[in-house]
């Protein structure tokens, strides 16, 4: 009993097609998971650029206070003054100390 050899080739060539079919399903697949991968990986982005945009604006808040705080000296742009005073107050230890009762 031969089988004539386009009967023995239909089911391979139908199992073929629907693997090719399974594999392009699943290369749909992969490559949607990398599509949503990418977007997530855009959206952190943006948002590590964000969180750095404040924190610079943070840090230069910061150094204006510290600016305002010490004047132009703490940026070093212009010369500390020379002026000095020409006697310098010191404490008297002489006495006894106040609030005490010696």
């Amino acid at each position: 009993m031969d089988v004539p050899p386009t009967r023995r080739k239909a089911p391979l060539r139908t199992a073929l097609v629907f693997r090719a079919r399974q594999v392009d399903a699943r290369f749909a697949q992969v490559e949607a998971r990398l599509d949503r991968l990418e977007a997530r990986m855009e959206r952190m982005q943006r948002r590590v650029d964000d969180q750095l945009r404040e924190m610079a604006a943070g840090i230069a808040r910061q150094e204006g206070l510290i600016q305002g705080l010490h004047g132009p000296h703490a940026a070093g742009t212009s010369p500390r003054p020379t002026e000095r005073p020409t006697e310098v107050a010191r404490p008297d230890f002489s006495g006894s100390c106040p609030g005490s009762s010696s």
